[in-house]
């Protein structure tokens, strides 16, 4: 498919959707060499997730050919472009506070599970993770904080989880909340065009796995096309005020060009006086009336 496109290969692996494609063969073909041949170990259930979630990231992109939801993978697609650099932010104070909090809590042991949360950087990466963004937190391990604990290394650790949780859930994720729009409105304003667009890559996808004979033919055949649109697509419907008035007007216009015609009519049908002869008047009809008197 990559020989095939019309880019060629490096214009092929620009998108990020090819790249899923490739990447989700590669670990499936993976999988099934693994699941046959070697079970000794989980890598092959390891490698089976990660072609799972990349197959289910693949099968998005069909979803592009349809009118409904091309447009809501256009969305979805521009959100995950717009937030990296908040994401960046974001990384870099959990990580710092994750530093913090196994630095306080890192012998700190949880009652009831017995695990200790803080231990290590990745656990305590993911505890400030979910203390941050789901708010999933026990203050009573922070009775545990430092070598020695005391009221002062208390008071430490409870102003670094204040710290933390304000910053974070009140203040960058109502950031995030008014980027995600933002990006919505972007994406809103060309609607029309980013369905068109991404039909139309899916479509060169399709064509780039044909041979090139029938690709040829294909684009001989639809070298020519008309299509039946509206005048503007950026004008407004008319109010229908307006549209009783345009009616209206067409009507008034049709009946004064109907009484011109009838006027000349008449005109054309009156008797004309031939040179130096008067018009015989009508006298039949004072006749009749001096009768019945």
């Amino acid at each position: 498919q990559a020989k095939g496109s019309p880019g060629g290969i490096i214009k092929h692996f620009s998108e990020i959707w090819n790249i899923l494609d490739f990447l989700t063969v590669l670990f499936m073909v993976g999988f099934v060499f693994l699941l046959e041949y070697d079970t000794t170990d989980d890598t092959y259930i390891f490698i089976g997730v990660a072609g799972t979630l990349l197959l289910m990231l693949k099968s998005l992109s069909f979803l592009r050919g349809f009118e409904s939801t091309g447009w809501l993978i256009t969305v979805l697609t521009q959100n995950i472009s717009d937030v990296r650099p908040f994401l960046i932010v974001m990384m870099v104070i959990i990580l710092g506070s994750s530093v913090a909090f196994n630095l306080l809590l890192s012998k700190a042991v949880d009652d009831e599970s017995g695990a200790m949360p803080y231990d290590g950087w990745w656990n305590s990466f993911f505890s400030v993770f979910l203390m941050s963004v789901l708010g999933d937190f026990n203050t009573d391990l922070f009775t545990q904080a430092g070598s020695a604990p005391s009221e002062f290394s208390k008071l430490i650790c409870q102003l670094v989880f204040l710290f933390v949780v304000l910053f974070i859930t009140v203040v960058a994720l109502n950031a995030l909340i008014a980027l995600l729009g933002d990006s919505y409105a972007k994406v809103s304003e060309l609607e029309t065009a980013n369905k068109s667009k991404e039909r139309a890559e899916l479509i060169c996808e399709y064509m780039g796995v044909m041979r090139g004979s029938k690709r040829r033919d294909i684009n001989r055949m639809s070298k020519f096309f008309h299509r039946l649109t509206q005048k503007s697509t950026n004008e407004k419907e008319e109010a229908p005020i307006d549209k009783i008035l345009n009616v209206v007007s067409e009507l008034m216009a049709k009946v004064n060009e109907l009484t011109e015609k009838i006027s000349k009519l008449e005109d054309a049908k009156a008797p004309k006086a031939a040179p130096g002869k008067p018009v015989a008047a009508d006298t039949s009809s004072s006749d009749e009336e001096g009768d019945e008197e």
